[in-house]
């Protein structure tokens, strides 16, 4: 389903769902550091929020929102450096995960197969694969380094960790939905949890979501087995920054 095993990734192309997965242009929108004009009315609005009402704006993007699917604007502060890619790729392959659930439930045979691994997604208390990949997004922000006021840097953050704590939460929606069999709930929560993950990735610069997803596809054109694991001889059909990555890939998986 979605368990990392050392250099072994277990991704969408295992549960042969859309062997041709790959994020939509709305997963690869940039986020890089502000232009001049949307930094300067981020700025006002904030300013006037904390001028008037006691900073009722300000308060109010520390609360959860509503899973109500709509795009939210992209806040941000100014990134100094941003992380790198063996921080990065783990996640695309959640996205890819996610990408193929979308024709998965819309397949009543591949349903059965899908509630199995959202089960085994959510199971334990703490150690589990959604705190898994909810700690990779976290540690991916705390990565970031940033060139802002604290309170900016704060409220970056804080975006970044509610568009991935509703994906989370809409793929249970999705998992209670597929016991239930909750038709409506099924298509919309599966649909949810893909726009919350692909707002994500749109707080990503779209260079190093780019370079990510060469890099996905340079490892499965060299893994020719298809067993989601490089042998030496795999491994050095990858060019040397490729190479690189991916034993940088390895360490932040424990591999």
């Amino acid at each position: 389903g979605f368990a990392f095993v050392g250099r072994k990734i277990i991704t969408a192309r295992r549960l042969a769902l859309n062997q041709n997965s790959s994020p939509s242009s709305s997963s690869s929108s940039s986020s890089s550091s502000s232009s001049s004009s949307s930094t300067t009315n981020r700025r006002e609005l904030l300013l006037q929020s904390l001028a008037v009402g006691g900073g009722g704006l300000f308060c109010s993007l520390f609360t959860s929102p509503s899973p109500s699917h709509a795009a939210v604007d992209p806040w941000s502060a100014r990134v100094k450096e941003w992380p790198g890619l063996e921080y990065l790729e783990p996640l695309y392959e959640f996205l890819l995960s996610v990408d193929a659930m979308q024709e998965a439930v819309r397949n009543p045979d591949q349903r059965p197969a899908l509630t199995k691994q959202l089960e085994q997604f959510f199971s334990g208390f703490v150690v589990n694969e959604r705190n898994y990949y909810a700690g990779l997004a976290l540690q991916y922000a705390d990565r970031i380094q940033y060139d802002d006021l604290p309170s900016y840097v704060s409220i970056d953050k804080q975006q970044r960790f509610e568009a991935m704590e509703n994906c989370m939460a809409e793929l249970k929606s999705l998992y209670k939905a597929l016991k239930a069999k909750d038709e409506i709930t099924i298509l919309n929560s599966a649909a949810g949890a893909r726009s919350y993950l692909a707002q994500w990735f749109s707080y990503i610069r779209n260079s190093d979501v780019n370079a990510v997803a060469e890099l996905y596809q340079a490892v499965r054109t060299a893994d020719t087995n298809n067993d989601g694991a490089l042998t030496n001889e795999e491994y050095a059909a990858l060019t040397p920054q490729q190479q690189e990555t991916w034993k940088k890939i390895a360490g932040v998986l424990g591999g």
